[in-house]
């Protein structure tokens, strides 16, 4: 199932799948490294040589054992095991996260403003880039311009105004494919003038409307764009009503 030679690294090269663990213990016995593992996760990914795999690394489909250690030798992708562990604890980080990211709630993250003689600093000390994977910045052209109702339901976002003013729009979903137009919506004003950071968990739908001309806002995503493509639905501006993006009169 792996086989130990002259190259820098492990290959299961057998047509069999492997468990994580199975194949940890293969490695460990081969190498008499550590092996750290997780056994709370339940990974079910194939370590096999699949046909995905072998176009992404450049792999052509090989008759024997002794062509594919060739092959190898010659890839630029060969592996090196410096540090002497196999492990799956970053896959459980990464579990973690989610799960923690999943049972948070609404949550606006106070920042602020320090000015002195050399000028002025926006800050937000609280807000720690917690799952975060990419970030984005949105500028409309104009201020008529909704941007409305984006929903995931394993993404979250953390919202930033780095200038200007908006309306910021956010709703639970009760159900993805027709959610209920009863839902109460959260409204909240970001601007640069009070920093804020608004948190929105997954399982939301949520919009914004600049209220300034050249209002700049920053999107923290705590999903790849690979993960937020398959994990995007969206909703009419006026789902839930025009009036949320209306300036009221007092």
């Amino acid at each position: 199932h792996a086989i130990k030679n002259n190259l820098h690294g492990i290959y299961n090269v057998s047509g069999e799948n492997q468990s994580l663990l199975r194949l940890g213990e293969i490695v460990s016995d081969i190498t008499d490294c550590e092996i750290e593992i997780n056994r709370n996760i339940v990974d079910k990914r194939s370590y096999m040589v699949d046909s995905s795999k072998l176009l992404n690394t450049g792999f052509e489909f090989k008759y024997g054992i002794e062509d594919a250690i060739r092959e190898i030798i010659k890839s630029p992708t060969v592996l090196n095991f410096h540090k002497g562990v196999y492990s799956n604890l970053k896959l459980a980080e990464r579990v973690r996260t989610a799960q923690t990211i999943g049972r948070k709630e609404l949550q606006l993250i106070e920042g602020g403003i320090a000015v002195d003689d050399r000028g002025s600093l926006n800050f937000a000390n609280d807000f720690n880039f917690y799952g975060v994977k990419r970030f984005y910045q949105v500028q409309n052209f104009s201020t008529s311009t909704i941007r409305a109702f984006h929903g995931h339901m394993n993404e979250a976002k953390y919202i930033y105004v780095t200038k200007g003013s908006a309306i910021v729009a956010a709703v639970k979903l009760d159900n993805i494919k027709s959610p209920s137009k009863n839902q109460e919506i959260k409204r909240y004003i970001l601007s640069d003038r009070h920093p804020q950071i608004l948190f929105i968990p997954p399982k939301y739908a949520n919009g914004f409307r600049p209220l300034e001309d050249d209002t700049r806002i920053i999107f923290f995503s705590t999903s790849s764009l690979e993960e937020s493509k398959g994990d995007d639905y969206r909703f009419p501006a006026d789902y839930w009503g025009k009036e949320i993006w209306e300036v009221e009169n007092r």
